[in-house]
């Protein structure tokens, strides 16, 4: 069979030739447009929306580059300028922040972030910084996006979505300190999963502490757990099941939207005979912040 390689001399010359913008024809066209903003799916659907069609108005329209043609989508949220758009790719859906909405707001920027499903348009927070002329990306790894600068917050960095993060210190217990490390995010709809290690091997039980109040460091000492320190209020105190010395603890997030921006706070207690007399250990704490 023949090679199909390209020779050597004539690759160098490809990859040397300047790259070209191509005008592409369309069936339909969605007119003049300035300032507006545009993201593409992993399938190549792009979406276009807002902007200005010159002059001092702005419109709302929103279109769909897919195939080679500009298809009329959905009518997006009111018309604004510099905002910017990003595709979400775990959960499907482009999400648009920022901008002005008119002229009497330049240098204030608009504060509302707005999601596209590809069908329909919904607000989903109901308020951000408020900024335009920004930077903004997804960030696939945590799941969140990522804005940064703008006109007001030059030197700020933001993330909207799920977070999760660790406080506190855990107790020692008779394996060793006894950390509580969240494994993900809660994310609404899914399990919020943190992982409890260095348990006793021979007892199958811990138990889990859930808030929603953080309070000050307050020392155990006094209860007979040297050394161990509670960082939240006990609103909820599920059983887990241990086993080789570790637990994890699936904590269900409704698929709610309006618990988007809630703190979870959790810390873990461990049975544990020989650690001290009241034979109990406790975990450091975590905190998690709902996100869609």
């Amino acid at each position: 069979m023949q090679s199909t390689s390209l020779p050597a001399a004539v690759l160098a010359i490809a990859r040397s030739a300047p790259c070209q913008w191509q005008m592409l024809a369309s069936t339909t066209t969605p007119g003049p447009l300035q300032g507006q903003v545009m993201a593409a799916d992993p399938t190549g659907t792009i979406l276009m929306a807002t902007g200005s069609g010159g002059g001092f108005g702005y419109n709302n329209a929103v279109w769909i580059y897919s195939g080679g043609n500009w298809t009329a989508a959905a009518t997006g949220p009111s018309g604004r300028w510099e905002a910017h758009v990003v595709y979400d790719v775990q959960r499907g859906r482009w999400v648009l922040y920022g901008g002005w909405t008119s002229l009497f707001s330049i240098g204030f920027g608009n504060d509302e972030t707005w999601e596209f499903d590809g069908t329909s348009w919904r607000r989903i927070v109901g308020s951000g910084p408020g900024d335009r002329s920004f930077g903004m990306a997804y960030d696939a790894a945590d799941r969140q996006i990522i804005r940064y600068g703008g006109n007001n917050h030059l030197t700020e960095t933001r993330a909207l979505g799920a977070t999760s993060s660790v406080f506190g210190t855990d107790c020692t217990g008779s394996y060793g300190a006894v950390p509580l490390t969240p494994s993900n995010a809660p994310h609404t709809g899914q399990n919020y999963t943190q992982i409890l290690a260095n348990l006793n091997p021979n007892v199958p039980l811990a138990a889990g502490v859930l808030s929603l109040t953080k309070t000050a460091p307050t020392p155990l000492d006094s209860i007979g757990m040297t050394g161990c320190t509670a960082y939240l209020t006990p609103d909820l105190l599920p059983s887990l099941i241990a086993s080789a010395g570790s637990a994890n603890w699936d904590i269900p997030i409704a698929a709610n939207p309006s618990l988007v921006g809630t703190s979870l706070f959790a810390q873990a207690l461990s049975i544990d005979p020989g650690a001290n007399p009241a034979r109990l250990v406790s975990s450091n704490a975590t905190e998690g912040v709902v996100g869609l």
